[in-house]
């Protein structure tokens, strides 16, 4: 019965998805208080932040904060790396990659040995530092936008940890289940463009 709710949840959020209105283009990045709202303004940062946190506290391991510390270096280096490589399409795809794949992962409860699940979270996380570093404009702060950016990120990854960690001890797994089914469905719909 909670796998059809989340299915159908799922569904209905993907059917409301246009174009990840959250990159390039569409909204212009200010300042600090903008890096503090943009992850929370496009539902693929949102899931995604969430996501990776999700999936480190499900998995078990004291490290979990890792994935945290890792996706916000390899976000960091992303950003860095847009100032002189210019590939926004490649970018773009692998942000909604990101939202399908960690649904996948966290709706199959996959395990993975720290390196592996570190490499694999970076991956997404250089092209999430890249796309949002294209979002500033010549009169963004940098250091306020990318500062703000980084403390929601920061936030919301480890109340994903938190909970993942609850689900473990609660032995309610299937609950993250749920939430990795909504990932899937809205990355299909992103990658689609439904």
């Amino acid at each position: 019965m909670k796998t059809k709710l989340s299915l159908a949840l799922g569904v209905a959020l993907s059917l409301l998805i246009s174009p990840a209105l959250a990159h390039t283009g569409v909204n212009t990045a200010d300042d600090f208080y903008e890096g503090i709202l943009h992850p929370l303004l496009g539902l693929d940062h949102l899931l995604v932040l969430f996501a990776v946190g999700l999936w480190a506290g499900l998995q078990n391991n004291k490290a979990a904060w890792l994935f945290t510390v890792g996706f916000l270096i390899a976000m960091s280096l992303g950003a860095l790396i847009s100032q002189w490589l210019v590939a926004p399409l490649l970018a773009e795809v692998l942000v909604l990659v990101s939202v399908l794949v960690l649904g996948i992962v966290i709706y199959c409860q996959v395990v993975c040995v720290l390196p592996v699940a570190m490499v694999f979270v970076a991956v997404f996380a250089l092209a999430h530092g890249y796309v949002h570093a294209l979002e500033m404009n010549a009169a963004t702060s940098a250091l306020g936008y990318s500062l703000g950016f980084l403390l929601t990120t920061a936030i919301l990854q480890a109340l994903g940890v938190w909970l993942g960690q609850a689900l473990v001890n609660a032995r309610a797994e299937r609950l993250a289940r749920g939430f990795g089914a909504i990932c899937t469905l809205v990355g299909l719909g992103l990658l689609t463009g439904l």
